[in-house]
């Protein structure tokens, strides 16, 4: 019986020690292992060295452990038998003998052979001869190592028969009140027939007991979760299965032990029984019947806080680690009191899942706080796969207990977690120009010339989130084309984003240009020279997708009035100023059309520019009589046709130009401006109808007019030159 008690103690620190309170044990090894202390520390009686053997169940198994210590490179002494003092438990003195070796150079191997006849199925785990494997740990005046074996199992689909499970819970009532065990790892190959939808039948335990609860842990490349059964899902390269047995006793029970029979069974949508199999549970319940308790009342953690926004989750991504302070919870006996913060309850979203408490692993049961420790937060994972709020509740028992195993039941520690899973939050800033004096509701006009493009009215969209925000930019409820969304890039060039899916990076904003681009058949249906009134208003729908989906009328007008009027004078290209100054002057003219300037450069980047004069005597006296135009831009070369003669248009040359465009006496010219010629000699009060077509085949026409040929001054070194008015531009 003393032999029966003691070993349910250990069993049950095992447990719990195993968890959080290894982490201790850790950093109490760690101290003795610090390379700055005295090399030449011998413990008392030597090192006391305990070694356990388990399987993923928790479940200590029969194996056989051997030891010999290392000092550097050195074998100090051969493989050894460690003491067994219970099934999968060793422990020893093992003799640390003085030494001038670095500390962290005096070690301790273990070798573990299994002995079970079931081998195979812990293979992975045994990587020596396939049933051995070496652990290595330095030297420690106490020191305790855990080794964990994995068991799997590779069915054959189908009708594949597994080895035996065996299960043993033990319920420390009210310590603990519940008790969890794992099945091996069963693998599924995802070939035929396991490669269609599988379902995981919930295990029948015979005889009945309703506090069993029965869980199954589906594992894939991507993950793990914990599902209720039935549970049906599709293989995958690396799936496994392993069921879970949690037995619950509630806080009136009494000691009991009983035994039960379990069957498992996974089905296919052909064989009902693919795969197979069966084992027995040992279920043990021990109840024991004062230390102060940290805190008297009910706690309730709110995270975040009701007046702070949600936590944000990002979907589609990896588990977000959230870290949740809580009230300091300290073991602050001065007896041996123990102090028990067990989970109860969880409740909420299925992709909220412990971590555990200031930072640990998951834990099932929950933590026992050290005398002199304490924990103040809670670590949890959220993952989801939608939008939409993410809400989780976890509810904790605290709970001391005396050296004599006495429990009492202090009080209850209840978390609640706010959290939203996100896309990206959007805020349409009213600062854009888009919209009137910073008003969302008033939409400035967006104004553009007839055939020719502008930069816009801006609409600054800002990702106020921590996730990737996916914007879509559409426009309906006009021509398609009419409307679009550019945004500049480093280079100061427009990059239409219209109906493309575009991402705002979490915490920034983006710039977007909404551009209006009216054509002549626009604002024209009949053609500019019909006389019927143009149309020069025009709106549109733009809606933002992806930003609380929002709708914007747009409104664009047409600009007619649109036409340059550009006056002065040029010499003739490459003539000498003297001895050395060379004249250069052209005309430039951009390549959408949009303007016309004047500028010293070479011939062949000009669009148009004086070749040379005809003149009779010399200057500033003589006459200049006549002078010669050419282009010489290499694309886009100016076509020229005069048009008229002794014409003053002076005074509204832009309408001369319209006039002689628009009647219909000139279509026949100008319908085959093509073939006009690129030079041409003109006279004063000649007026000269250009053309001029752009890279991408668009065609402008302009009026110039020769106003005067002349001198450059009243000295004799005078230049001739041309003064000109000119009109630009005028598109069909």
């Amino acid at each position: 019986m003393v032999n029966t008690e003691k070993n349910m103690k250990i069993h049950l620190w095992s447990k719990f020690l195993f968890s959080l309170v290894s982490v201790a044990l850790m950093l109490l090894c760690n101290s003795c292992q610090n390379a700055t202390e005295p090399t030449n520390i011998v413990v008392n009686d030597g090192a006391d060295v305990t070694v356990t053997v388990k399987n993923q169940a928790n479940k200590n198994i029969n194996v056989t452990v051997l030891w010999k210590l290392l000092i550097g490179k050195n074998s100090s002494t051969e493989f050894q038998t460690l003491r067994q003092i219970q099934n999968g438990t060793f422990r020893e003195v093992l003799p640390l003998n003085l030494t001038d070796t670095p500390a962290e150079q005096v070690r301790f191997v273990f070798l573990t052979r299994y002995n079970g006849p079931d081998v195979a199925t812990y293979a992975g785990s045994l990587p020596f001869n396939g049933n051995s494997r070496f652990d290595t740990v330095i030297a420690c005046g106490l020191l305790q190592k855990e080794i964990i074996l994995m068991q799997q199992t590779q069915p054959i689909c189908c009708r594949t028969i597994l080895p035996p499970q065996n299960f043993e819970l033990l319920i420390n009532s009210p310590l603990f009140s519940a008790d969890t065990t794992y099945s091996s790892i069963v693998n599924i190959n995802a070939q035929s027939p396991c490669d269609g939808p599988m379902t995981v039948q919930a295990p029948t335990i015979t005889p009945t007991d309703s506090k069993f609860e029965t869980k199954a842990k589906i594992n894939s490349p991507t993950g793990s979760q914990i599902v209720n059964l039935p549970f049906t899902f599709t293989p995958s390269i690396g799936s496994s299965v392993q069921w879970i047995i949690i037995y619950k006793d509630p806080p009136t029970t009494v000691n009991a032990l009983s035994s039960h029979n379990v069957d498992f069974t996974i089905s296919s949508n052909t064989d009902p029984q693919c795969i197979s199999g069966s084992g027995n549970i040992e279920r043990k319940t021990i109840v024991t019947s004062n230390c102060d308790c940290p805190f008297s009342r009910d706690t309730t953690v709110v995270y975040p806080q009701p007046t702070l926004p949600r936590d944000e989750v990002c979907i589609n991504t990896a588990p977000k680690r959230v870290t949740i302070p809580i009230p300091v919870i300290s073991n602050t006996s001065q007896d041996n009191c123990r102090l028990l913060i067990t989970l109860r309850q969880k409740n909420g979203h299925q992709g909220i899942s412990i971590l555990g408490f200031n930072g640990g692993i998951e834990l099932f049961n929950g933590v026992e706080v050290p005398k002199g420790q304490s924990v103040d937060s809670l670590s949890i994972a959220v993952q989801t796969n939608v939008a939409g709020l993410i809400d989780g509740e976890l509810i904790y028992d605290i709970q001391v207990i005396n050296e004599d195993n006495t429990i009492k039941q202090c009080n209850t520690m209840t978390i609640q977690y706010r959290g939203v899973g996100s896309t990206g939050l959007c805020s349409i800033l009213p600062s854009s120009s888009l919209f009137i004096n910073g008003n969302v509701n008033n939409i400035a006009e967006i104004i553009t010339c007839v055939n020719f493009t502008s930069e816009g009215k801006t609409l600054i969209i800002e990702n106020t989130s921590i996730c990737p925000l996916d914007l879509t930019l559409t426009f309906s409820n006009a021509r398609s084309g009419l409307f679009g969304a550019y945004i500049k890039d480093s280079a100061g060039n427009f990059n239409d984003v219209s109906d493309s899916r575009f991402t705002i990076k979490p915490k920034s904003r983006q710039i977007f240009y909404i551009r209006f681009f009216p054509e002549n058949s626009d604002v024209y249906p009949s053609g500019s020279c019909s006389g019927v009134q143009p149309i020069i208003d025009f709106t549109g729908t733009l809606t933002i997708n992806g930003c609380t989906p929002q709708s914007i009328i747009l409104r664009g007008k047409a600009d007619l009035d649109c036409y340059s009027k550009f006056s002065n004078s040029i010499y003739q290209h490459g003539q000498l100023d003297g001895s050395t100054k060379q004249f250069q002057n052209v005309l430039l003219i951009s390549t959408n059309g949009e303007s016309i300037t004047q500028a010293d450069k070479p011939k062949d980047s000009s669009a148009l520019f004086v070749d040379r004069f005809s003149i009779t005597g010399t200057a500033p006296n003589g006459t200049v009589n006549s002078a010669d135009i050419s282009t010489g831009i290499p694309t886009g070369f100016l076509k020229f046709w005069k048009a008229q003669t002794g014409t003053n248009a002076e005074d509204d040359i832009c309408g001369l130009l319209e006039n002689i465009m628009c009647d219909p006496s000139n279509q026949n010219q100008i319908n085959n401006a093509s073939t006009w010629p690129s030079t041409m000699n003109v006279n004063v009060n000649d007026v000269i109808i250009f053309q001029y077509e752009t890279g991408s085949g668009i065609e402008y026409f302009g009026i110039f007019w020769i106003k005067k040929l002349t001198w450059s001054s009243g000295f004799p070194n005078a230049k001739p030159q041309v003064e000109y008015t000119l009109c630009y531009p005028f598109k069909r």
